[in-house]
């Protein structure tokens, strides 16, 4: 609506203003496409960064054609003897099962040659689980995987975070976990999830010169950063993919 877009470009404006006076170079991280107008006549330039994975939960199902592969994966796995279920740790919390997610969070984090990131991602401490939508994958009463989703949009929706897993954890525990955990959400009478960022992806063509150094940067850092398996892993859920900038 037009109101909503000068309100938009006045706090932009106002916030570039206050960035100069400090002398800070000036940055919108994450800004979606429909801001775009609004920075670029402020004098902001523009790259794409990524593609963010949101799903409307009224109309998620795992039948049809489009999530035949999800689905597929999902059997499999719960034919192993896998469930799913939430923790509510504020409401009641587990000393056995905060105890093993630690223990899958410091077994994960070993695998890394980054260590924990903490930018546009939470990280794991068991204080900050009581605000957030907490899943787990069992088998039996063993914890395998375990998955966390922050609220937005006044809890009507909420953004995957954290997804880790067991070394052992077999293949497909994830797609089970957030296809369960998405069920979950709508149950809970969410209306949308966000899967989040698939970094450096673009569901369209690359458009100038830095925008396919960041495509070419997708293909070729994959063995380092998975960012080619994160958004193939994204896809099955056939989500609608907004770009971020």
């Amino acid at each position: 609506p037009p109101r909503l877009a000068e309100r938009q470009r006045e706090e932009a404006r106002a916030w570039l203003e206050h960035c100069r006076h400090n002398g800070w170079i000036s940055c919108v991280y994450e800004a979606a496409e429909d801001g775009l107008a609004v920075y670029r006549r402020l004098g902001l330039r523009s790259l794409k960064m990524g593609e963010e994975a949101i799903v409307d939960l009224g109309a998620f199902s795992l039948a049809g054609g489009k999530r035949a592969a999800l689905r597929s994966m999902v059997h499999k796995v719960m034919r192993m003897g896998l469930a799913v279920r939430r923790y509510d740790r504020a409401a009641a919390p587990e000393p056995a099962a905060d105890e093993q997610l630690e223990e899958i969070s410091e077994e994960w984090l070993s695998e890394k040659r980054l260590g924990e990131m903490g930018f546009s991602l939470g990280r794991f401490s068991l204080g900050s689980l009581d605000e957030a939508f907490v899943f787990l994958c069992l088998d039996g009463t063993r914890v395998v995987a375990f998955t966390t989703w922050r609220p937005y949009r006044g809890g009507r929706a909420a953004l995957l975070d954290l997804m880790r897993k067991r070394r052992d954890a077999p293949s497909g525990t994830m797609d089970l976990l957030v296809a369960r955990s998405l069920e979950e959400l709508r149950a809970a009478g969410l209306e949308e999830a966000s899967l989040a960022n698939a970094p450096l992806a673009n569901a369209g063509e690359p458009r100038g010169g830095l925008e396919k150094g960041v495509a070419l940067l997708f293909e070729n850092l994959n063995a380092f950063y998975g960012y080619k398996n994160l958004f193939q892993f994204k896809k099955k859920f056939a989500p609608r993919w907004e770009g971020r900038h």
